[in-house]
């Protein structure tokens, strides 16, 4: 039995229809049934009768945009459920390659231009995701705060994370050879993260303390002598020791 994917494009459907002809024929008599729904130019999605929206959820539409599409930074921390708010009307794709964007039932897609795949977990087959670690995740929120909602947005993130593996996440950093990036993750997991962190992990971010003072996001805010900092004013909540 021949069954349809939740979303598919010709590609998918090619052994069913063996050619395009056949398969816009496929397309109209459905999309005139109500039971496909055209999502962009080569994307289409089966229709849930019960509510004449798509079966896909965004976070699989936006996968499904091309062979490289995946969810990253503010996508991402929703995605793990590490927000506290919601960008209902926009959601912003990582891709390797440039798409259009588009709006579907109330939703614009939107390009966020990447340069690789490295730490993006693939779980195509399993949900029709693909999405950065949470430990790549962390460290590109941190690294472009506004792609992540801001620095609210972030710091809740840090604060509702756990189970993050430090060797991953040294190699993130690594990757990306910044000493403002690294004493960003210091601060960030000293001062945000509710589990504990090894004193190895801080000393390795301290290594790239410098004279220049850095800002984290914002404009204005106190200055943290111990990470060269310039943070958000400290709320009355407990700060992680680092040795």
């Amino acid at each position: 039995m021949n069954v349809t994917p939740v979303l598919f494009g010709y590609p998918e459907m090619k052994n069913r229809y063996r050619n395009k002809s056949s398969f816009k024929s496929f397309l109209y008599q459905n999309q005139k049934s109500g039971k496909i729904l055209k999502v962009r130019n080569g994307l289409y999605s089966l229709t849930d009768p019960s509510t004449g929206f798509s079966m896909a959820n965004k976070f699989q539409i936006a996968c499904k945009i091309n062979q490289s599409a995946f969810l990253g930074y503010h996508a991402a921390l929703e995605y793990y459920g590490l927000t506290e708010q919601s960008f209902a009307s926009v959601m912003n794709v990582c891709s390797l390659s440039r798409f259009s964007c588009f709006e579907f039932q109330g939703i614009q897609y939107e390009c966020f231009l990447e340069t690789s795949l490295n730490g993006v977990i693939d779980r195509i087959q399993e949900e029709g995701i693909r999405v950065t670690s949470i430990e790549k995740t962390l460290v590109d929120c941190i690294k472009e705060v506004e792609k992540a909602g801001g620095i609210e947005e972030v710091e809740n993130a840090f604060k509702l994370s756990k189970g993050i593996d430090e060797k991953k996440l040294l190699s993130f950093l690594k990757e990306y050879d910044s000493d403002f990036l690294y004493l960003k993750a210091g601060y960030a997991f000293s001062h945000w993260y509710s589990k504990k962190m090894t004193s190895a992990f801080y000393k390795e971010c301290q290594k790239h303390k410098k004279k220049k003072i850095y800002y984290f996001g914002i404009k204005k805010g106190d200055f943290s002598k111990e990470w060269n900092l310039i943070v958000p004013k400290e709320r009355e909540e407990k700060v992680n020791e680092i040795y």
